[in-house]
């Protein structure tokens, strides 16, 4: 029951920031470019679970939910760099993607302790995630950017929250 609200809880957080996204801009779009390498670093180890086939069922609960919520912040942010005119090169997003962060999972999963470290390196990746939410937001002033990452911060702490449950 705890992963349906709080599953619903980033559902309604997600809705309420595309609404919220109407409202203003900026203008220097990279760091925000840095967000989206962020969320595709998360979304790549979310897919890399999925295909585990001894997943526990708190961190299927946990995948569907932040996969969910990483995709479509990663929209949001997407559409909010290219209204204010930049392109997106597709080829940038995967920079964070760790070869390391791979390689550590698949010995866990041979290990048969994915599910643990799956956790550790989430909750690890969601930490940074939510401290680059939190300095780009500092930096921004336009108020359509600021709501934006106030979003993302939102849902990124649900996240940590789930996690930890």
């Amino acid at each position: 029951k705890v992963g349906i609200i709080a599953g619903g809880l980033v559902v309604l957080l997600i809705i309420f920031s595309i609404l919220r996204g109407l409202l203003g801009g900026g203008n220097n779009m990279t760091p925000y470019i840095g967000i989206m390498q962020d969320q595709q670093a998360l979304i790549h180890l979310l897919a890399n679970a999925q295909e585990q086939k001894d997943l526990s069922a708190q961190n299927e609960e946990f995948v569907a939910t932040a996969k969910l919520s990483l995709v479509s912040g990663r929209s949001t942010i997407s559409q909010y760099i290219q209204s204010n005119g930049q392109e997106i090169d597709p080829k940038q997003l995967g920079i964070k993607i760790s070869a390391s962060t791979d390689s550590q999972l698949t010995a866990a999963a041979e290990a048969t302790t994915f599910n643990k470290t799956f956790r550790e390196v989430m909750a690890e990746k969601l930490a940074t995630y939510s401290n680059d939410l939190q300095q780009l937001y500092n930096q921004t002033s336009g108020t359509k950017g600021k709501a934006i990452l106030s979003d993302l911060y939102d849902e990124a702490e649900l996240l940590q929250k789930q996690l930890k449950q």
